[in-house]
């Protein structure tokens, strides 16, 4: 069996389950905020065992340009469903205002170009002769732009973001363009100290798009020495997710996270796979870490 999404074919915001490690991929407004020139990979497969089920590639790299104010930004995105690919380039342009406390509070903008393709061909039809299949390839081209507000300090962070307030057809070479669902994010995380050691981190994540579908993730991590943080979440689609992270060195980081379906729909996998590395290639000062670590 071929898995298609009724909106594959022009794509859309992927789901991550470690949003707050790889903020950049969700909020505009995450660029420079690890003090660092900043590079992050990562790569999820959604629903295993599923024939045609969702992949995404993900990599974003992010710096301050100056240590007060400015920061930039890319992402650059493959997405890998059933007979459909769809990526994707964007750039960040950051600007953050230091308040009294040494928090932050940032505003970003965000300029993007897509291209996504369905390949027919990749498909076995029952009826080759549906006037739908008949062409070979759907291609569209599209822009768009985005926004985010970011605050963030050494306790925790709030964020707000719609990573496609605006999108605008560039070419088609069909004329059923639809514009893709829009999303907003709504992100937040506290700190609490157990230990001198020990740390404790609840958080959430609300998905809502235009369509009205509304979606939330409940997290909780523990942070043991800020060298590994271990987690569990859950998102309101019935899924749990275990997350986990070791910090490698000090300026390299990985984490992996395992979806559990708890739908008893048959047809849907029962996991997902997520891992994600990010490399901080220098700080600013010898006696600092990112002023968040989340």
């Amino acid at each position: 069996m071929i898995f298609i999404l009724p909106f594959a074919g022009q794509g859309q915001t992927p789901l991550y389950s470690q949003y707050m490690f790889n903020g950049l991929a969700i909020n505009p407004a995450y660029a420079g905020s690890h003090e660092a020139l900043a590079v992050t990979g990562s790569v999820r497969k959604q629903w295993v065992g599923l024939n045609g089920a969702p992949v995404t590639h993900t990599l974003t790299a992010h710096t301050p340009v100056n240590k007060k104010n400015i920061a930039a930004g890319l992402m650059l995105r493959g997405d890998y469903t059933g007979a459909t690919t769809a990526t994707m380039l964007k750039g960040f342009y950051v600007y953050r205002i230091t308040l009294k406390d040494e928090s932050k509070l940032a505003l970003g903008l965000s300029a993007g170009i897509n291209h996504s393709k369905t390949r027919f061909t990749d498909l076995s039809l029952k009826d080759s002769d549906d006037p739908v299949y008949r062409s070979n390839a759907l291609r569209y081209n599209w822009a768009e732009f985005g926004t985010g507000l970011y605050y963030y300090s050494q306790r925790g962070y709030v964020g707000l973001a719609i990573p496609e307030v605006l999108t605008s057809k560039l070419t088609s070479g069909n004329n059923d363009f639809k514009e893709p669902y829009k999303y907003m994010f709504l992100t937040g995380a506290y700190r609490f100290y157990i230990t001198p050691f020990v740390d404790f981190q609840p958080g959430t994540l609300v998905r809502v798009s235009n369509s009205g579908m509304v979606q939330v993730d409940f997290n909780t991590m523990v942070s043991i020495e800020k060298v590994l943080d271990v987690g569990l979440s859950y998102r309101s689609s019935s899924t749990l997710v275990f997350i986990t992270k070791v910090k490698l060195s000090r300026q390299m980081e990985l984490g992996y996270s395992y979806d559990a379906s708890l739908a008893t729909l048959k047809y849907l996998g029962k996991a997902g796979h997520e891992f994600v590395l990010t490399y901080n290639f220098k700080y600013y000062s010898d006696n600092i870490q990112s002023p968040i670590d989340f």
